[in-house]
């Protein structure tokens, strides 16, 4: 750790870890934990499990009934479950899925389906810390030269 620039860079990269990790459990640990307490809540009292109650006891109804009911009838939390792992991975998706080679692979692949005609710019390596100046920038309309 004699060198500053490594030092530094290190500090840099755990520090981004660190607001990685809490930018994702930020979001998931609170709803985690409400979906579950609502969960205990709805189950609630608690009953012994039996094969026999649930398969053979046709009360209140066989085990084989398939119940139809309007939206407006159904608990908020069976209804908009499936959305919370959706909505959790968008800081995930964020991290992960905009690095400069994330993007190049979707620049390559949009290439290879043929947007390369509609947005010329997607022809130029994408790369954050190069400086854009107006003679590199496309425009549209314009075609992309390159000096020999």
């Amino acid at each position: 750790m004699s060198n500053s620039t490594a030092t530094a860079r290190s500090d840099r990269a755990k520090r981004k870890l660190y607001l990685m990790a809490m930018s994702i459990l930020i979001p998931y640990l609170p709803l985690t934990v409400a979906f579950f307490v609502a969960s205990i809540i709805d189950y609630m009292p608690l009953v012994p499990y039996s094969y026999n109650r649930i398969h053979y006891d046709n009360d209140p109804y066989p085990w084989d009934t398939i119940f139809m009911a309007p939206s407006s009838e159904i608990n908020f939390t069976y209804l908009n479950a499936n959305y919370i792992p959706i909505i959790t991975a968008v800081p995930i998706f964020w991290f992960f899925g905009l690095t400069k080679d994330a993007i190049n692979t979707y620049r390559t692949y949009l290439l290879a389906l043929g947007f390369g005609k509609l947005f010329p710019s997607l022809r130029e390596e994408y790369d954050p810390d190069r400086p854009r100046t107006s003679a590199n920038a496309s425009h549209w309309g314009s075609s992309v030269t390159t000096q020999p």
